[in-house]
């Protein structure tokens, strides 16, 4: 797979992409894979599921999962006649539906920051492998209209009409024409239904190591366990977690309290984990890319997952994320107080999941 962007842990940028193609067999050039809006949206559920009768199911994700990426600056519609005749069309529909503003045959439109709203969450598109989805969507937060002069006031008083919570701006003369600009207009004008299919995942097994010698291990336990690949380095430690343990232990009696006891201040003082990664494919700057994420759990640690890196391009993504089946561990006194110490055995591997993204034509196509 081509890799473009990096995200989640990995990073958090995204970069936009234009790519030729066709929008339902109407037009060339920017959209490939979209269907173009019967009447442009305001609000989209991206991410639903897909249903060929009646469409999209839910709301979609929340804003948190969504990203929004790129622009286009005065991408200008009369310089695309299939585009023209697609896009034009459609948001002079929900004028002429919402306003009563009928097209002039003299009529263009202008759109700018052109931006595609799609979702980043790799571990929600992790989930809808098998499904349908719709994926992204075509957002022109700018339009610019461009009507005869004889139109401007009629033109005018419909985008008041629609575009109530925008910015409507000075009517700008050039010759015979009037050009009014609509800013906020929040417009999805066209959206992408793709298939996510993958392979099995591959696996590796790894295996988490104290971080101290060994004499010292075996006397006092650690704070920080490691487990190491060609690509990560990743070390778990409930160090804060334990620094109040040993506090509470000692003003409870130390080592007279038995394991059940400490496990419960354990809890007692968050079970709060944190994980540091360093990634070694990621070397854009000339070192590792190093992360660390916080995580909740009591002192055996079962089934949890981990996004480790996140890859995506238009065709789909990559993502490797930490598998902890079991990873178990016990609090006692060792010679400098509460120790922690790991138990024989645990099971916990990175896996690497590739998935494709498939255009998918909808018998609602348009909806």
């Amino acid at each position: 797979m081509k890799r473009i962007q990096r995200v989640s842990i990995c990073a958090l940028a995204f970069a936009a992409y234009m790519v030729p193609g066709t929008v339902s067999g109407q037009s060339t050039g920017f959209f490939d894979g979209y269907t173009l809006m019967k009447i442009p949206k305001s609000k989209l559920p991206i991410g639903a599921t897909w249903n060929d009768v009646t469409g999209p199911v839910g709301e979609g994700v929340s804003s948190e999962m969504l990203d929004t990426t790129g622009s286009v600056v005065s991408f200008t519609s009369a310089n695309d006649k299939n585009f023209k005749s697609g896009a034009e069309g459609t948001i002079t529909k929900s004028l002429s539906a919402d306003a009563g503003f009928s097209s002039s045959l003299n009529s263009t439109i202008e759109l700018a920051s052109v931006r595609v709203v799609k979702v980043k969450d790799g571990n929600y598109l992790k989930n809808c492998i098998g499904r349908v989805i719709l994926y992204e969507a075509i957002l022109a937060d700018q339009v610019g209209f461009t009507v005869d002069k004889t139109r401007a006031a009629d033109l005018r008083a419909s985008l008041f009409k629609v575009y109530k919570n925008a910015t409507i701006g000075a009517d700008v003369e050039t010759g015979n024409k009037m050009t009014i600009s609509v800013s906020g207009a929040g417009l999805f004008i066209a959206y992408r239904l793709i298939k996510l299919t993958s392979s099995k995942p591959s696996s590796a097994k790894v295996s988490f190591v104290d971080d101290v010698p060994k004499q010292e291990v075996s006397l006092n336990g650690s704070t920080k366990y490691s487990c190491s690949t060609a690509d990560y380095t990743i070390s778990i430690c409930a160090c804060q977690t334990l620094a109040c343990v040993r506090e509470k232990g000692k003003s409870l009696g130390g080592d007279q309290l038995p394991l059940g006891k400490l496990d419960q201040l354990f809890f007692d003082c968050g079970a709060q984990w944190v994980m540091d990664i360093t990634d070694r494919n990621e070397m854009s700057t000339g070192k590792p890319l190093k992360s660390h994420q916080q995580f909740k759990s009591p002192l055996a640690i079962q089934n949890q997952f981990f996004n480790l890196c996140y890859r995506t391009d238009r065709d789909g993504f990559e993502i490797d994320y930490l598998e902890i089946q079991e990873l178990t561990f016990y609090l006692k006194d060792g010679i400098t107080g509460i120790g922690m110490f790991k138990e024989r055995g645990g099971k916990a591997y990175i896996r690497k999941l590739h998935v494709k993204f498939e255009n998918y034509t909808s018998q609602t196509s348009g909806w």
